[in-house]
């Protein structure tokens, strides 16, 4: 197949990690954990959302997903 008839989905600036946080709660107190500073609202991440980013993952690999930052 010549590159021509090939379909290239990967966004020419979509990042190479990516860290996917389905929620920012956090069942310790660290006394070291800066996120004891944050004063963003605390929740979960919607299922529709999770699936739309996680496709868009898939359209632009390779890259490394992180599943968690500070919740």
């Amino acid at each position: 197949m010549s590159k021509l008839n090939t379909i290239d989905l990967k966004a020419p600036n979509f990042p190479q990690r990516i860290t996917l946080e389905l929620t920012n709660i956090c069942n310790l107190n660290c006394s070291f954990c800066p996120r004891r500073l944050m004063e963003k609202h605390q929740g979960y991440m919607s299922v529709a959302l999770a699936k739309q980013l996680i496709d868009e993952m898939a359209e632009n690999l390779p890259i490394a997903m992180v599943p968690f930052f500070r919740g």
